[in-house]
């Protein structure tokens, strides 16, 4: 399925080098680690969070300026919202 090491070993302080292999494919440098079981350790490379702030950032929402100034608790019930 991939590309394998064997014998990577943890150091004093917990820390474990990705092979340098690996580290051209995945081509990231954060990641989320999640527990598989007792003896797995799953690393799943993490998005740049710095880039989904600037994707976000950059979307632009549209509508009717006329509309822009309603307050939605007062046409709510139309779309199938609670009246309170």
């Amino acid at each position: 399925m991939g590309v394998g090491e064997d014998n990577i070993e943890m150091d004093e302080k917990g820390r474990v080098t990705i092979p340098a292999s690996m580290r051209r494919i995945i081509g990231r440098r954060t990641f989320t680690a999640e527990l598989s079981g007792k003896d797995a350790i799953i690393l799943r490379a993490a998005e740049d969070r710095r880039g989904l702030v600037r994707r976000v950032a950059a979307i632009r929402l549209s509508g009717e300026k006329g509309r822009a100034g309603v307050d939605a608790s007062t046409v709510k019930e139309r779309y199938g919202g609670v009246k309170d």
